[in-house]
């Protein structure tokens, strides 16, 4: 994995928020795009059930992206999921729980899992998620 990672465009901290009211820009979605296909890891915060392993509620994590590596899913506390292709992205019939934020299904070799990931993330997930199929 590179060892360069930063925050994808869609994924926000309280530090972004305030850079936002600085009127200091974070890279954009294209500017993703661009650091993908360089090599660069991007994070890009994920809610799931079934990839944290819990039947309960949605567990927070993240997928770190890198051109030309597996995907993994990254929880506090917990070892890195990598998830395995074929891959096969679908919107989910499960609400997201914030107007940002869509929810999925990510079908994989090891069974159906769901995701939620902020919208301006999507287009950098599928493009990995073609990448990692590929």
């Amino acid at each position: 994995m590179s060892s360069k990672i930063r925050r994808a465009a869609g994924t926000q901290n309280l530090s972004d928020v305030l850079l936002r009211w600085l009127w200091i820009k974070r890279p954009s979605a294209a500017k993703d795009a661009e650091d993908y296909a360089a090599g660069t890891t991007l994070k890009v915060t994920c809610f799931s059930r079934t990839v944290a392993g819990a039947s309960g509620r949605r567990r927070l994590g993240y997928l770190h992206l890198t051109h030309g590596q597996p995907i993994t899913w990254h929880r506090a506390g917990s070892q890195p999921v990598v998830l395995r292709a074929p891959f096969v992205l679908t919107p989910s019939e499960a609400r997201s729980g914030h107007w940002k934020l869509a929810a999925f299904d990510l079908n994989t070799a090891e069974g159906s899992r769901d995701l939620v990931i902020p919208k301006a993330d999507i287009d950098l997930v599928e493009r990995a998620l073609k990448s990692a199929d590929a």
